[in-house]
């Protein structure tokens, strides 16, 4: 791997949850764990993928970390290597930057480069590794995974500015009920296309709601550093007597709007 200029180690589970939300996970589904790829399901056009956040637009190049969101040691985290095959990209363009990336900059079995250009990104919705097919590596029953972008500038990874997906799982199309059940979900029997019905307009709902809260998360934590940086520029400026005016007018409008 190229050379990284930074201490923070995103293999760590712990780093990991400390990372910003930026990167929203599109065409999921909802169980009762949270999102979910049922990778056996129809996929009519939608691949899940995510969207790539526009701090990291100006970058040489984005590698995405495919990562069992779970504390491992290290023999684990070296068997999960071993066995993880990354999903395959819906576009062959992407398939062909990731192939030459790939050769310049040799990158890790849960690794993927992308370009910078891209607002979004998806894959085959098929080619992707079940999530009980890693609970012995995990040490869970419902093993979830969490997707990092980290830039690349001047030829190094900085993973100081490194944003994370919220955690997803990958399930068949089908639940056995005892499954459901052990997650925390309802069982429930389909008797009529209305109560069909009423269970698929309820799923989008939540999947709305899931998308709306990593919205809101990731807009908080920008307001809280802008808060905080306009905060640090007043208390620099406040030691300038020309400029208590100026302060002033800016306090009077923080208070008015509620910042």
């Amino acid at each position: 791997m190229i050379a990284n200029n930074q201490n923070m180690d995103i293999d760590d589970c712990e780093t990991r949850s400390k990372l910003k939300v930026l990167v929203h996970l599109l065409n999921f589904n909802t169980w009762a764990q949270g999102h979910c790829n049922n990778r056996d399901g129809p996929v009519l056009g939608r691949h899940p993928g995510v969207t790539i956040p526009d701090e990291l637009s100006g970058s040489e190049g984005i590698l995405v970390s495919f990562y069992l969101n779970h504390v491992m040691n290290d023999t684990a985290k070296k068997t999960y290597l071993d066995k993880y095959e990354t999903p395959i990209f819906v576009d062959k363009h992407n398939q062909d930057i990731n192939a030459r990336m790939s050769f310049q900059h040799p990158i890790k079995a849960n690794e993927l480069w992308l370009s910078p250009h891209l607002k979004q990104i998806h894959w085959k919705k098929r080619k992707w590794g079940l999530s009980a097919h890693m609970r012995d590596i995990a040490g869970v029953k419902f093993p979830e995974w969490v997707m990092v972008l980290t830039p690349k500038e001047n030829g190094i990874l900085n993973y100081a500015k490194s944003v994370r997906s919220a955690p997803y799982s990958v399930r068949s199309k089908k639940q056995p009920n005892a499954s459901t059940f052990a997650a925390g979900g309802t069982v429930v029997k389909r008797r009529t296309p209305e109560t069909f019905r009423a269970e698929q307009a309820l799923k989008a709902e939540q999947a709305d709601i899931l998308h709306l809260n990593d919205r809101l998360k990731a807009k908080n934590s920008r307001a809280s550093e802008f808060q905080t940086r306009l905060e640090f520029a007043l208390a620099i400026t406040q030691s300038d007597p020309a400029l208590q005016h100026l302060c002033a007018g800016i306090i009077k409008h923080m208070r008015k709007h509620k910042m």
